[in-house]
């Protein structure tokens, strides 16, 4: 009976870990397929509001044959200049649009990130700045 017991117990356990947030992916929310050229970002959706400093998740989708990896940019508002939130480009080289990719993001002031109530993300091919997405827009807050 004691084997029983702790079978459950060990059970649900491993249900509890499996359903951590921090272990599961974001982008199983979403359809990513795109049959386009182009990119969509998913995540964020718009309407959310974080701090300076604050880390979360961009999720998008593209399907751009040369796209040589991705720029994901800040931008304060439509008006301002683009702040590349990683040095390298990230994402895969030549995405087919058949799925999500993931990548966090911090909001650095070290880097330029400033408050906006207009600030959104945009994702653009490293090859062609006219391949890209853009957030729906989001408050950052010093």
């Amino acid at each position: 009976m004691n084997l029983v017991k702790l079978f459950l117990l060990s059970s649900l356990v491993l249900a509890f870990v499996a359903c951590d947030s921090g272990s599961s992916s974001n982008s199983e929310a979403y359809d990513c397929t795109m049959t386009e050229e182009g990119v969509k970002i998913f995540s964020p959706e718009g309407g959310e509001t974080f701090a300076i400093g604050d880390e979360f998740t961009v999720v998008f989708g593209a399907n751009y044959a040369n796209a040589g990896g991705f720029r994901v940019l800040y931008k304060a508002d439509v008006d301002s200049n683009s702040i590349d939130l990683f040095e390298e480009s990230v994402g895969p080289d030549a995405p087919e649009g058949s799925e999500c990719y993931e990548v966090k993001v911090t909001l650095s002031a070290d880097m330029g990130v400033v408050a906006s109530e207009n600030a959104f993300i945009r994702v653009q091919a490293y090859n062609s700045a006219a391949i890209r997405g853009d957030s729906k827009t989001f408050t950052v807050k010093e």
